[in-house]
């Protein structure tokens, strides 16, 4: 029989049709942040406050507390504490003064100490979570106690354990929260095997006063939230902050044009998409102004010069 024969062929329209009928709208946790049902890893270099902001969010989440714009339905959150528990007591506090509890039959935020590794041959642990998934919420503190053998650096226990939690997160209806750290090298670059990268839907960058998503595979790339610590109860305090409010339009569309670029960008590039929004007739008046508005940003530390073999380039300061 020919392969070419008119009865024998593939249905190209039955997929199709599935997909047209879907919505493909992303259900977000939290805004443009932290998306429902997928895992999300949250990484940076020691004193940068990740537990704070982890335990910030889940608590505003299990009560009904808006985070970011969030939906204010209370939700279950489970908090892993792995590491060093007893110091989440002070913390807890203070977020239940600034952030009471509501009277609410189906909420709740839990701290659990348990340890416990997430193997290819973990199956007693593994069943553990699978009967804990009426959670809403899974935090994590941190991502490397689940690896057996604790070694991140090797990429088939990555693999094991981030690919499991993707798959768990989905069928379970759960959203996972990672902490994880930088390499020692260097703060921005998320510690392990690429597998991290490959296998989660958001990663997220925390400076101890930025947040930067680095990667959203269903939204925006480079996206900052800036935030500040202020006293509370014996204790620290994530408060959500908008500083840009405060700057001109001319530096927030600099700021804007430079975060839009996965690599610095070109002086001579920025200065020409900076002018199709700012620029006048006169050149002379144009370059004036664009240099002072770069030499503000670099002042105010909210960008850097970087020398590359093409020349001088702009990139975002995340020191």
């Amino acid at each position: 029989m020919s392969i070419y024969d008119e009865d024998i062929h593939f249905d190209v329209s039955s997929i199709n049709e599935q997909f047209f009928e879907r919505s493909f709208d992303v259900d977000w946790l939290i805004p443009n942040l932290i998306e429902k049902n997928t895992v999300s890893v949250l990484y940076g270099k020691n004193e940068t406050y990740k537990s704070f902001l982890a335990l910030h969010i889940g608590w505003c989440l299990a009560h009904g507390h808006s985070v970011l714009k969030s939906n204010q339905e209370p939700l279950e959150v489970f908090y892993f504490a792995f590491e060093n528990p007893e110091q989440h007591g002070r913390r807890l506090l203070a977020l239940k003064e600034e952030y009471p509890m509501k009277d609410f039959d189906e909420a709740g935020f839990y701290l659990i100490s348990e340890q416990f590794k997430l193997g290819e041959k973990s199956f007693e642990n593994k069943a553990k979570l699978q009967n804990s998934a009426w959670a809403d919420v899974m935090i994590f503190d941190t991502l490397s106690y689940l690896y057996p053998e604790g070694d991140e650096s090797k990429g088939h226990i990555a693999r094991q354990v981030m690919h499991w939690l993707g798959e768990f997160a989905e069928k379970q209806k759960v959203t996972i929260i990672c902490i994880h750290h930088p390499i020692k090298s260097d703060n921005q670059e998320i510690r392990g095997s690429s597998e991290i990268n490959n296998a989660v839907n958001t990663i997220i960058h925390n400076n101890g006063k930025q947040l930067r998503v680095k990667k959203q595979r269903n939204g925006n790339n480079g996206q900052r939230i800036d935030y500040e610590m202020i006293p509370s109860r014996n204790s620290l305090m994530v408060n959500f902050i908008n500083p840009r409010k405060r700057l001109t339009d001319e530096v927030k569309t600099l700021l804007k044009i430079v975060e839009s670029q996965p690599e610095p960008i070109c002086r001579d590039d920025l200065r020409d998409k900076w002018l199709s929004v700012h620029g006048v007739d006169n050149s002379n008046t144009n370059r004036v102004r664009f240099k002072r508005i770069v030499d503000k940003c670099v002042s105010n530390k909210l960008v850097k010069n970087v020398t590359l073999d093409s020349g001088v380039s702009i990139k975002i300061n995340d020191e």
